[in-house]
């Protein structure tokens, strides 16, 4: 009775040693785990490493938390943005607004460069005109001859 009371499970647990040898193994592959962890944990308490010093450093905290705070307002700001976008377009591509106009309604569009042309060409001649007043020999006569007073006012700054 004694000899089958070794067999089974608590038999070969007892006899073969290739359990008892990886068991061994096993349990140094722990210890080395549990020691390598035990380093880690102790170099973060001391503050080593980035993990360590955002652990431990106060104002390294504070600071990661306030660009945290940044970061969210840009996105935010970068929500509004995208809305406003969303909405421009929609109102383009429903023919809304002056930029539409401009882009798909050609008439529109040459008549908006005429009016440049033509204001333009207006100030040109305004100033043409204006010129001739200032050079008029009738506006000069009446007016003091404020073309030589202009010569003598430039003598004198210089």
């Amino acid at each position: 009775m004694a000899a089958e009371a070794f067999e089974g499970v608590f038999g070969v647990l007892l006899n073969d040693t290739t359990v008892g040898n990886e068991l061994e193994l096993v349990s140094a592959n722990m210890l080395d785990i549990s020691r390598d962890v035990d380093q880690i944990v102790n170099k973060i308490n001391n503050g080593h490493g980035d993990l360590g010093r955002f652990v431990n450093d106060e104002a390294l905290y504070v600071s990661v938390d306030s660009s945290l705070g940044n970061l969210n307002s840009i996105v935010l700001e970068s929500r509004r943005v995208v809305e406003n976008l969303e909405n421009f377009t929609q109102k383009l591509e429903q023919g809304e607004g002056l930029i539409n106009k401009l882009i798909t309604d050609t008439t529109f569009a040459k008549n908006m460069d005429a009016l440049l042309e033509n204001t333009n060409h207006g100030v040109q001649k305004v100033t043409e005109t204006a010129d001739a007043i200032e050079d008029s020999w009738v506006i000069n006569l009446f007016s003091g001859n404020k073309k030589e007073k202009k010569k003598e006012r430039g003598k004198n700054e210089n």
